[in-house]
């Protein structure tokens, strides 16, 4: 029984002896290019401006030029943006003023919101006006060297 619980420890240690620890250092991540919040700020200042032209003009272009995607601006011809607009004003109003809320950072983009006042009248003959308010949240990206409007989105 000893020579058989010797064997045992002896093969335990040989096992054991024989695994070697062997470190791996992690691969190194990828540097994901640090958004500034004042160049980042300024974009999305200046798109959240085109953006309420377009809607008092009703013309998507300027905001379709700020447009990081291609795709997004293909999918915005002027008649969807027409569309868009009226249901906006339609159910809305005209916007009466906008606020700067905040930014939200994330690794990838960062976002900025506004909340904006909407009026509207209603038909005759009450005409009352009605007030709504909205987020306005604009998502900003570094692509090289440049920041880019990635997406916008209308929250009610």
């Amino acid at each position: 029984m000893k020579k058989t619980l010797f064997l045992m420890a002896a093969a335990v240690v040989i096992l054991v002896s024989g695994c070697t620890s062997v470190s791996h250092s992690p691969a190194p991540k990828p540097v994901l290019p640090q958004i500034d919040l004042q160049p980042a700020h300024a974009a999305a200042d200046k798109f959240t401006a085109q953006f309420l032209s377009a809607l008092a003009d009703n013309n998507c272009k300027e905001i379709n030029t700020a447009l990081l995607t291609d795709t997004v601006a293909k999918n915005m011809t002027q008649d969807s943006f027409s569309k868009y607009s009226s249901g906006i004003g339609k159910h809305l109003g005209k916007v009466v003023k906008s606020v700067y809320v905040c930014d939200l950072n994330n690794p990838l983009y960062r976002s900025f919101i506004w909340k904006l006042s909407f009026e509207r009248k209603t038909a005759a003959p009450e005409s009352k006006i009605i007030a709504a308010d909205v987020l306005f949240q604009v998502q900003v990206v570094k692509v090289d060297d440049q920041y880019k409007i990635l997406n916008f989105i209308i929250t009610r």
